[in-house]
């Protein structure tokens, strides 16, 4: 994951805080302080992922999709599921750190 180092990654809830910092990774979240994003947010948000040449958006289970369906179709990218409340966490960290390499290009290890 060093490798990716300075990488962005759009996540719907900025769930992976203290993993993006681990990997010197850059979280980009939809929602703003527990709100869905205005419209001149929206736009500015498909500009970012655009620029950054995000190829998935990371959910979490249960959390409205219809903002990051509309940012992924407008930059034909993937809704991708991260849960970072797995119970078996170690298998959990490998799973998402696959799942952004994938997003990035390339492989986790």
């Amino acid at each position: 994951m060093r490798s990716f180092k300075g990488a962005a990654f759009f996540v719907y809830h900025p769930a992976f805080s203290s993993f993006a910092q681990y990997f010197g990774l850059h979280q980009v979240a939809v929602e703003q302080h527990g709100n869905e994003p205005s419209p001149r947010q929206m736009r500015r948000l498909i500009q970012q992922a655009r620029a950054a040449g995000v190829s998935a958006i990371f959910i979490q289970p249960d959390e409205p999709v219809a903002s990051v369906r509309q940012i992924a179709d407008a930059i034909g990218a993937r809704v991708v599921e991260l849960d970072a409340l797995r119970p078996d966490w170690l298998s959990n960290l490998e799973y998402m750190a696959t799942a952004l390499a994938a997003s990035f290009g390339g492989s986790a290890l």
